[in-house]
């Protein structure tokens, strides 16, 4: 392990233990969610270093089956504390923003990057038209 993983992992230990000191003492709302974002964020980093870390060992079907597996792992412990609370209308849009960022910000990200290097692309029509369908499949339920 080197010397900045160790230094991530210790600033997310300390961002944690902030938001939990936070949270038991009953500061101010918007104090403690930006201790918990943070955290989050910070959580967030630490399992996308480690699934590319292992993706790496396993090839690349691995790494897509760890990513897949473990890749929404804080919005999964957000859902489940949220729910357990029973904040159903927090887990919603926190689901819908999800799939939001996944299918527009980053695949819209993924076109303009691969348009920059590569100029003009082509994409399997019968691909495009059953992902397309299936998503608004999707948004409509």
């Amino acid at each position: 392990m080197t010397r900045r993983e160790r230094a991530e992992i210790l600033v997310a230990a300390v961002l944690v233990g902030i938001a939990g000191a936070l949270d038991l003492t009953g500061s101010n709302a918007v104090l403690r969610f930006v201790a918990a974002a943070a955290a989050l964020a910070m959580l967030a980093r630490l399992v996308g270093t480690a699934t590319e870390q292992l993706g790496g060992r396993l090839g690349a079907g691995g790494a897509g089956t760890v990513q897949s597996a473990l890749g929404n792992l804080p919005e999964l412990f957000v859902a489940l504390f949220a729910l357990q609370k029973g904040l159903v209308g927090v887990v919603k849009a926190a689901l819908i923003g999800s799939v939001l960022a996944n299918s527009l910000l980053v695949l819209g990200l993924a076109f303009f990057a691969g348009g920059l290097r590569h100029g003009l692309q082509k994409f399997d029509s019968p691909r495009a038209r059953t992902i397309a369908t299936l998503t608004l499949l999707a948004d409509a339920l």
